[in-house]
């Protein structure tokens, strides 16, 4: 009797034609979305002002408001052009973050959904940042601008930080691509340079767990470390600021010209606008702390102290002097200190 032997390699043939079926078919599926997508992002600019204002605003988790959209693309280049842009918190007493007069941006599509942060163009001017929900001046942008070079690119900025004026420069990584705007993104780690009044400060920018660190950072003949901090934005803790420092004497807090005075000067109110508050720290909207490895008296270092800041229930509290292990000239030259940069005109 004669039959059909079977053969062994029929399953696998069919399992192989198989999945080069289904891979057909994943293939023609995928290409058939990309074309929808780039209809659709091709129609981006067509999308109502509206619907913009409420999925920046869902993404940013603040209210958004735009007086005008002059340009709004998803594709091939993610583009926004608008002027008179607003953000502020939500709910019913809205409180305002931000206002930019004019928002100029670009940035390529696929650097946009892998979040490389890179753009090709980023002007803006006219814009305030941050103020009295922090207790905190505004920070304002005059302008922007990126400056070419072969050595190093740099984006520039310039404004004013309360009533003091700065000039920020931040290095930045330049891609050229044939027959593409060049893309540029922020150097991390590399030496940044602010320039307040008269007094200069470089350091290294660094992204913490919590906010931002320049570490180290050099003013005058000082180098320390500033820290910007807000454990848990959701469970409302205080914006933390720390200012760390080898040394600190008098003058230093005294003198508007000195580099660290200019920065408290940049940071907190009119010192006469201050008002007396309990020291606690329950509360607390803005904590501003001004730590020195020693404090200098009579050109004696008389041991560790930290100077705290209190903004609470809308407005500053009388600095503090807090984890000192001075000696009692050393605190009573303290306290007359900041006695003095309390009440400047007596």
């Amino acid at each position: 009797m004669f039959y059909d032997t079977p053969d062994p390699t029929a399953p696998r043939r069919n399992r192989l034609k198989s999945w080069i079926l289904r891979l057909l078919v994943l293939f023609i599926l995928g290409w058939i979305v990309w074309v929808l997508m780039i209809s659709l992002f091709s129609q981006a600019k067509n999308i109502p002002k509206e619907d913009i204002e409420r999925t920046l605003g869902d993404t940013l988790g603040v209210n958004v408001t735009i007086g005008a959209l002059q340009n709004f693309t998803l594709y091939p280049k993610v583009g926004f052009t608008g002027q008179d842009i607003r953000l502020s918190s939500r709910g019913e007493k809205p409180v305002p973050y931000a206002t930019i007069g004019t928002l100029d941006m670009q940035m390529d599509f696929g650097q946009a959904a892998y979040y490389r942060g890179s753009f090709e163009k980023l002007d803006i001017t006219n814009a305030s940042l941050l103020g009295a929900s922090f207790g905190l001046p505004a920070l304002t942008i005059d302008q922007t601008q990126v400056k070419l070079s072969e050595n190093q690119s740099r984006f520039v900025m310039q404004g004013k930080a309360g009533p003091v004026p700065y000039r920020a420069v931040l290095p930045l990584a330049r891609v050229t691509k044939s027959g593409q705007p060049d893309a540029f993104s922020l150097l991390a780690h590399k030496t940044m340079t602010l320039v307040m009044d008269d007094a200069t400060y470089e350091g290294k920018l660094f992204r913490t767990d919590t906010g931002l660190a320049v570490q180290p950072l050099r003013m005058a003949d000082q180098v320390g470390t500033l820290t910007i901090s807000r454990p848990d934005a959701a469970a409302a803790t205080p914006l933390d600021i720390i200012l760390a420092l080898p040394l600190l004497k008098a003058d230093m807090l005294t003198d508007p010209r000195h580099p660290v005075a200019v920065l408290l000067a940049a940071a907190l109110p009119v010192a006469s606008k201050m008002n007396a508050a309990p020291p606690d720290m329950k509360g607390a909207t803005t904590i501003l702390r001004l730590s020195a490895e020693q404090w200098q008296e009579n050109g004696k270092a008389v041991g560790p102290v930290t100077l705290v800041w209190v903004y609470r229930d809308g407005h500053w509290a009388q600095p503090v002097i807090a984890n000192h292990n001075l000696t009692t000239a050393g605190l009573q030259g303290v306290q007359s200190t900041l006695l003095r940069l309390s009440n400047p005109a007596k």
